[in-house]
């Protein structure tokens, strides 16, 4: 199944943070595999850390299990290099999840460790792993195990299980063992031989992969040996069965709203109804979109509709379908990149698991994508789901498809803030250089396939016009970032407000680099598809109309010390009639849940779901009480939520939870700190005990979206003018 000219360890790191250059390793764990997959050989050692151990963040004891005394005596790095180096040498595999990482570390701290290469399961994972609720390993290897106890529809496939089995890690049980270097590494290796099994049957099943596996670029022509297969046949898959929508709909009932009764451009009042009440109303309509003022909101309205038996739902976005000409003329190319090669096994992947859409996960996916899409026309979905965001943008645009649909407004309250936010939407220069990659990319492939490259009948040439344009946008790139810092000089300043850049002494490079781009844009017209250059220009432009206005420049940090800079038009409204002149193509009915003064749509009384309870900050009061609710009796399984929008007060919060002991009794998640969203939300529903998550107003809208049963919202900060909107949105957002 492996090569044999090679040997296979699995390597894993615990530290003391993220950054290879101001944190240590605290303990390494390294596992050999045959070329069979069997354990050879294994290493584990904790490490002492050169700094003082009582410096321990209460976050790394908390993951790992460690405390002060376990790495008091444990080996420096220097008395633990001579017991790892056996397993180094040119014909070396290391594998590991988000592999880098432990590269990183083991570069800084084992500098004369050597290898040939390494593989990364969490790259692996996006290709055999399809709308994973996350791709933290211990998240996936639940994820597959949930899949193997699932019923298997008489099919066959590779199993994780064995492999789990086989390496000692006990099924549904091994979460306890997350965040050991030991154990991550046999996690992961048993992701990599679950991986390297479901190839294997793929071939089998499809062999004209084998021709794609053998490539030289990919990096499974060096570490899979395929099955003995005939694959002289042509090259050709089954297309992906295309999903078009249901007829499924939701009987009218004599309470259900009648829309037609409503008044264009009105406010109503629907805080005294439940949610789930009036989306099941609004579900029997037709041609009707429902717009929301965040991303997890709208999650909630489509559970919400799922559980009514509503599958048929429309949302604003493409459906990623792929043209079968366009496909299998990528098929018929002679030479194949890594990247494509993992595309193509991510397509037969979800052909053979019955998808009909594609899980596109990464900027590669994207650009291969971008020449094999299907451009059919949109699907009139009966109820379609929208952002306030992406309704903005297909307002902005006269041609959208959907003129005839009509417009339930929720979170009105929201507007003025929503619209700014889209009128002032950054300007992701980035994004663009990615398109401009996409474009090359694209331009490239139909180059070696023969195709025409432009809107001109002539023989197939690579645009040297649309080449030189994506260098100047690197040099323009280069040279805002470097004007830019300047302005942030010798200044603790996150934010400022400048004068237009376009023309100003402060960005002079910038302007050239802006006044030759702007020539040469017209240029490259011929020479890419319309659409695209449609696009194109329509981030181009916006990228102007930033530049040419009052800008407003954030500096963003990341990592320990890097940062970018952000811009965005300094763009504000606060009228009424302007925002109700944006839908005079629609009929629109605005609903808040917060402003009693509106009309009502109905004589309800209010009605609360989950208990809320405030604390206004007071920390020792919110401590005493969780201390009080989960000590006093444990046989109580009891599910809170903290609601902090200040990360370091719910870290605060975290640290004397963890002092006080309180995670022995219930599962602690916070937002950002155990986790992100996706991982923490992952382990949430896994546990059926009692848990505490802290976290912001978006993260409990996540935690409702989930339909994660909470008993309890303790309200620990929320601040502002907003503050009675965000609490009327924490109750009526609430559903069980």
């Amino acid at each position: 199944m492996l090569n044999k000219e090679y040997r296979y360890i699995g390597l894993d790191f615990e530290t003391t943070g993220l950054d290879p250059f101001k944190d240590e390793p605290i303990q390494i764990g390294i596992v050999e595999l045959d070329a069979d997959g069997k354990i050879i050989d294994q290493f584990q050692s904790l490490i002492k850390p050169s700094k003082k151990t009582d410096e321990l963040k209460h976050i790394v004891g908390f993951i790992t299990g460690f405390s002060i005394s376990d790495l008091e005596h444990a080996p420096l790095v220097d008395q633990v290099e001579p017991q790892i180096s056996k397993f180094f040498d040119k014909h070396t595999v290391v594998i590991g999840h988000n592999a880098q990482f432990d590269l990183d570390f083991l570069k800084r701290y084992f500098p004369s460790m050597t290898y040939a290469f390494a593989v990364d399961t969490f790259q692996f994972s996006q290709t055999f792993v399809h709308y994973a609720p996350s791709y933290a390993l211990e998240v996936l290897i639940q994820h597959l195990q949930e899949k193997d106890s699932a019923p298997a529809n008489g099919t066959n496939r590779a199993s994780l299980s064995p492999w789990l089995e086989s390496y000692g890690l006990a099924m549904s049980s091994s979460k306890d063992s997350f965040h050991d270097a030991l154990y991550d590494t046999k996690h992961s290796l048993a992701l990599y031989m679950y991986f390297i099994s479901t190839l294997s049957q793929l071939c089998q099943k499809y062999p004209n992969l084998v021709q794609f596996v053998k490539q030289d670029a990919s990096i499974f022509s060096k570490i899979f040996v395929p099955p003995i297969l005939d694959v002289s046949s042509p090259i050709k898959f089954l297309a992906l069965e295309k999903i078009f929508p249901s007829k499924t709909s939701v009987k009218s009932k004599k309470t259900d709203l009648q829309l037609a009764g409503l008044e264009h451009a009105k406010k109503y009042y629907v805080g005294n109804i439940y949610i789930k009440d009036l989306l099941h109303s609004l579900a029997s309509q037709k041609h009707l979109i429902l717009s929301f003022s965040n991303l997890q909101k709208l999650e909630i309205a489509k559970e919400i509709l799922h559980q009514f038996g509503i599958k048929n739902l429309g949302f604003i976005k493409e459906d990623q379908t792929i043209n079968e000409k366009k496909f299998q003329q990528f098929l018929n190319k002679k030479v194949f990149s890594h990247e494509e090669v993992l595309f193509v096994i991510k397509y037969v992947s979800h052909l053979d698991r019955g998808y009909g859409t594609l899980d596109l996960n990464n900027k590669f996916d994207y650009q291969i994508y971008s020449f094999i899409k299907d451009s059919r026309e949109q699907v009139k979905y009966p109820l379609v789901l929208a952002t306030h965001s992406s309704l903005f943008s297909i307002l902005d645009n006269e041609l959208h498809a959907y003129k005839d649909y009509a417009v339930c407004f929720f979170d009105v309250e929201q507007r003025y803030k929503s619209y700014n936010f889209f009128l002032s939407r950054p300007c992701d220069l980035y994004y663009t250089l990615n398109l401009l990659e996409t474009l090359l990319y694209k331009q490239g492939l139909k180059y070696q396939l023969g195709i025409d490259n432009s809107n001109k009948k002539s023989s197939p040439t690579i645009s040297t016009k649309l080449q030189d344009f994506y260098q100047y946008f690197q040099i323009l790139i280069g040279e805002l970032s470097i004007e830019t810092k300047k302005l942030f000089t010798d200044t603790s300043k996150t934010y400022i407000q400048h004068d237009p850049i376009l023309g100003h002494s402060d960005f002079y490079k910038t302007t050239l680099c802006l006044n030759k781009m702007s020539g040469c844009l017209e240029g490259i017209k011929d020479d890419i598809e319309e659409s695209d250059f449609v696009e194109l220009s329509r981030q181009i432009a916006h990228m102007f109309n930033v530049f040419d206005s009052v800008v407003n420049i954030n500096k963003k940090i990341y990592g320990q010390s890097d940062f970018y800079f952000v811009y965005s038009e300094n763009a504000k409204f606060t009228s009424w009639p302007e925002f109700v002149d944006l839908f005079t193509s629609s009929t629109t009915y605005f609903f808040s849940n917060t402003n009693k003064q509106c009309a009502k749509l109905s004589e309800n009384e209010e009605k609360t779901v989950v208990p809320m309870l405030p604390f206004d900050e007071k920390f020792d009061k919110l401590i005493d009480y969780l201390s009080t609710s989960f000590f006093e009796d444990s046989s109580i399984k009891k599910s809170v939520f903290v609601v902090s929008t200040q990360k370091e007060q719910s870290k605060k919060i975290f640290e004397e939870i963890y002092q006080k002991r309180i995670h022995e009794r219930a599962l602690l998640l916070v937002e950002n700190i155990t986790g992100g969203v996706g991982k923490n939300i992952f382990k949430a529903k896994q546990e059926k005990g009692s848990k505490i998550l802290i976290g912001g107003y978006s993260f409990l809208l996540y935690a409702y979206a989930n339909k994660i049963p909470l008993d309890e919202i303790l309200i620990f900060n929320v601040n502002g003018p907003s503050k009675q909107q965000i609490l009327d949105d924490i109750r009526w957002y609430a559903f069980t």
